[in-house]
């Protein structure tokens, strides 16, 4: 076993910047090409001293930021947008190539999906109903079979299915528009290279200058088990997203919310 002290990390992340570039591609494309979500400010492959091999940013939406209020379509589009490093990375290297560096995208991915069908209520599956799934103290007076939390096993098993179709589903609808806009993934990714960074702007004349259309996203976490059947489509999910024109209405949200990788 070889351990790498952090001392070393810098010239380690140096060695795999290719990766590291179509990671962060991969993030800054399917948030620019994702209709009505957050624009992205720049993307850099700049190692950050916490390890970090880049980071996109993103400009929150200023009414949803003061709000605190997100539509199915926006979360959706968020586990989209967090699955974008590791979809490209197994879409340029292959799957036994992806890395470790999308581990803390697949935490948030699950967490959002979980709160999406336990706390939001976006499953009709489940219902609109809060679905606790931590255990609590058998000394209250609830029952075994329930496993301490109120709930039984089937409704549990309902959230965990729930959960998994959300993800695949996002996940299909994310690798479509890489696949469908490899060219423009590989372009972002050599630019990368060559300048380490790329505005917002940058980024979105490139999208512009290669004629690619931006995706209406179309949630199917309503739609309960009459959706289960989508997972399967490995190659994308034409009957759930559209195109639309490339067009973006300038955001003045001055907050970042950043993509780490």
């Amino acid at each position: 076993m070889v351990c790498v002290g952090k001392g070393s990390i810098a010239s380690v992340l140096m060695q795999r910047r290719d990766l590291i570039a179509y990671h962060e591609a991969g993030h800054a494309l399917v948030g620019a090409l994702l209709d009505g979500y957050d624009e992205v400010q720049k993307v850099t492959i700049i190692p950050r001293t916490n390890g970090a091999g880049g980071i996109t940013f993103f400009e929150p939406n200023e009414v949803q930021l003061e709000s605190g209020l997100y539509s199915r379509s926006y979360l959706e589009g968020e586990l989209c947008v967090a699955l974008g490093g590791r979809m490209a990375e197994e879409i340029v290297y292959g799957a036994d190539e992806v890395t470790t560096g999308a581990s803390n995208d697949i935490q948030q991915v699950t967490n959002v999906a979980r709160e999406m069908v336990t706390k939001y209520g976006f499953s009709d599956v489940v219902g609109n109903v809060a679905v606790s799934t931590e255990s609590g103290n058998p000394f209250l007076g609830r029952r075994i079979a329930t496993g301490g939390n109120g709930w039984s096993n089937r409704k549990l098993e309902e959230v965990d299915t729930e959960v998994d179709r959300i993800v695949k589903h996002a996940q299909n609808v994310c690798r479509s528009i890489l696949v469908e806009n490899r060219a423009l993934l590989d372009a972002l990714a050599q630019k990368l290279l060559e300048v380490e960074t790329i505005t917002g702007d940058e980024l979105q004349r490139m999208v512009v200058e290669s004629g690619a259309e931006t995706v209406r996203f179309q949630p199917v976490s309503n739609r309960g088990a009459a959706a289960a059947g989508e997972g399967a489509q490995e190659k994308g999910a034409p009957s759930t997203f559209s195109s639309v024109s490339t067009a973006h209405t300038e955001k003045t949200a001055h907050s970042k919310s950043p993509m780490v990788t």
